[in-house]
């Protein structure tokens, strides 16, 4: 806050007591977030992300370590949210393909011999082994 005490911290950033200025520190990010106001940075939770002003749920499709977020591997598919490990990610089986909606990164495990044009919007990964092609 300013030198009067009429201000708060600046999103992204925390201020100690005492401070002068309304960016006194940056948020540690991606592991911690500062929303506006913050007098000392806030762990992310596993299974979120940080936006360094809040924490966001880990869409499916993805993982979420320390903060950041990392889409699953080629050869792996996460279809829910909040995933917080690398290994969580399922593993596609061979003869299976995985629908991809790229407006939203959610993936599908789908039996072989299923269309994709049974499901709208979505474009198709057939999977052989471990790898996407």
């Amino acid at each position: 806050s300013d030198a009067t005490c009429n201000g708060a911290c600046e999103a992204g950033y925390y201020c100690r007591n005492g401070s002068q200025t309304l960016m006194q520190h940056e948020c540690p990010f991606p592991s911690h977030y500062c929303p506006p106001g913050s007098a000392h940075p806030t762990p992310v939770q596993p299974g979120h992300y940080s936006t360094r002003v809040d924490q966001v749920p880990c869409p499916p499709g993805s993982y979420c370590v320390d903060g950041a977020r990392v889409l699953c591997p080629a050869g792996r598919f996460g279809n829910e949210a909040m995933l917080a490990s690398p290994s969580a990610p399922l593993r596609v089986k061979t003869g299976s393909f995985v629908l991809l909606a790229a407006w939203t990164k959610v993936t599908t495990l789908v039996p072989w011999g299923t269309t994709a044009q049974t499901v709208p919007c979505l474009s198709v990964l057939q999977v052989r082994g471990s790898v996407a092609v």
